[in-house]
C-alpha cells in the first residue's frame, strides 16, 4: 500500500521530525514477551506515529488526513491481528515519509518565472536559458525540479511542469477523492496555477518553443484570470514552513 500521496507542509523543524521519527523507528527494537506486551507496543506505535502526523504537519490536508485515516482505522483496537496490521501501515508512513524528507524546500523559495516578464525581451531570453545560472530562480532548485543532473539547466518548461504537477494532483484530490481543499491547498492551489501562467507568458515573450502538449493545456485555461485569483490573496511566499514533494 502507498501510505504516501498528496501534499505535507510542516510545522515543525526538519531535524526535530527526523528525531521523533527515529525515536518511534526505535521501538521496534523492543521485543514483547506476550500477545499483552505485543498489543500494547502495537498500539503505542501507531499512536505516536498519529501523533506525529498531528504535530509536525499542517492539519486538513489531503495527504495528510489520508495518512491518519489509514492509521485510525485499526490502532486503537484489541485484536492484534489487526493491530500489526496498523503497525505496518505506521512502518510505511514513516519510512515514506523519512525518504522523502530528502525532498523538502521552504515554501518562501519556490520557484517563479515572473521576473522574466519585467525584462526587455532580449535579457528575458539571455535569463531563460538556465534561469539557475542567471539568477531568477534560487541555486538549488536542480533537486526541487527533479533534473537528472546538478549541471542541467533549469528552463522554464521545467518551472511550468513543475506547478503543473501540483495544480493535477489537487485537481485529482478534488475530483477523485471529493476533496474540498483547505486553505492551505487553495493558496497552493492558486499559486500553481498563477505560476503555471507567468511559466506561458514567459515563454511567448522569450521565444522558446512551447510543446503540444503544454500548448493543448493553456489553451483551454484563462492564464490572466489565474494570474489575478492569486494576486487577490495573501501570498504563501512568506511563509516559514517547508513542503515535502514525493520522489517520482
Amino acid at each position: 500500500m502507498d501510505t504516501f500521496k498528496g501534499f505535507y507542509i510542516t510545522t515543525k523543524n526538519i531535524d526535530d521530525i527526523r528525531l521523533t521519527i527515529s525515536d518511534i523507528i526505535d521501538m521496534n527494537k523492543l521485543k514483547p514477551n506476550s500477545d499483552k506486551d505485543n498489543k500494547a507496543l502495537c498500539k503505542a506505535y501507531c499512536e505516536k506515529t498519529y501523533r506525529l502526523l498531528e504535530e509536525c504537519f499542517v492539519p486538513d490536508m489531503w495527504g495528510v488526513e489520508r495518512a491518519k485515516k489509514l492509521l485510525k482505522r485499526d490502532k486503537d483496537s484489541d485484536n492484534l491481528s489487526k493491530l500489526c496490521s496498523a503497525k505496518t501501515i505506521a512502518d510505511g508512513i514513516l519510512f515514506n515519509i523519512s525518504l522523502n524528507l530528502k525532498k523538502v524546500f521552504p515554501l518562501k523559495d519556490l520557484p517563479s518565472c515572473r521576473k522574466l516578464l519585467d525584462f526587455s525581451s532580449d535579457i528575458a531570453y539571455a535569463c531563460a536559458k538556465d534561469l539557475i545560472k542567471s539568477k531568477v530562480i534560487k541555486v538549488g532548485m536542480e533537486v526541487l525540479l527533479l533534473k537528472s543532473k546538478v549541471d542541467d539547466a533549469v528552463t522554464i518548461e521545467d518551472v511550468w511542469h513543475f506547478y503543473n504537477e501540483i495544480v493535477t494532483e489537487l485537481e485529482r484530490e478534488i475530483l477523485e477523492e471529493g476533496w474540498a481543499l483547505s486553505p492551505v491547498e487553495q493558496s497552493l492551489f492558486l499559486k500553481s496555477k498563477a505560476e503555471r501562467a507567468y511559466c506561458y507568458k514567459a515563454m511567448i515573450k522569450t521565444g522558446f518553443g512551447i510543446t503540444k502538449e503544454l500548448k493543448d493545456i493553456m489553451d483551454e485555461l484563462n492564464v490572466d484570470m489565474d494570474i489575478r485569483q492569486y494576486e487577490s490573496i495573501e501570498s504563501l511566499h512568506n511563509s516559514t514552513n517547508y513542503m515535502i514533494v514525493k520522489q517520482r
